[in-house]
């Protein structure tokens, strides 16, 4: 269904069939953002769906194939988390928020879960000797990669919000 908000947005809500999901697609005519808002079921098995709608929307917003390539990486490490250490590997919602605004070229990636509290920006890269594993070097890259990030719980979730400027 599309429908116009206001004079300058155009404001595009789907129910995907067989998900409880709705997409929210939000584009402002007047200064080029573009917003997409869905929720998945938090599960190892939907992490590439996940991923799939992130590389989705970096398409549609014509940008570079290598900042997909890194926000996938991106993405494919803090979903990760929360299913495997937020979830427990159970399961629970996770809503992605994905906005691109092309005036000032910042892409701005949202994760929303209900999982218990976890910063995962706080997490330290962790070497077991014994178990000759190493833990948190992946968050060590996604702050690598992306320019700011914040976390915050709020009212039962845990609010992750990523930006790079593309």
């Amino acid at each position: 269904m599309m429908r116009e908000k206001e004079s300058n947005q155009k404001v595009e809500e789907k129910t995907v069939q067989n998900e409880k999901a709705t997409i929210v697609s939000v584009k402002n005519l007047d200064n080029q953002n573009s917003e997409l808002v869905k929720e998945f079921d938090g599960t190892k098995e939907s992490i590439q769906e996940m991923l799939n709608f992130i590389g989705e929307f970096v398409d549609d917003q014509g940008l570079p194939p290598e900042f997909k390539n890194k926000l996938l990486i991106v993405g494919d490490e803090l979903l990760s988390n929360v299913v495997k250490h937020g979830y427990k590997e159970k399961s629970g919602p996770v809503t992605i928020e994905l906005t691109f605004d092309a005036n000032a070229h910042v892409f701005c990636f949202t994760i929303i879960d209900q999982a218990k509290e976890f910063n995962q920006l706080d997490v330290n890269i962790i070497k077991d000797v014994n178990a000759l594993t190493i833990s948190g070097y992946g968050i060590s890259i996604v702050k690598k990669i992306m320019d700011e990030y914040t976390y915050r719980y709020l009212d039962g979730k845990n609010i992750l919000v990523l930006k790079k400027k593309v």
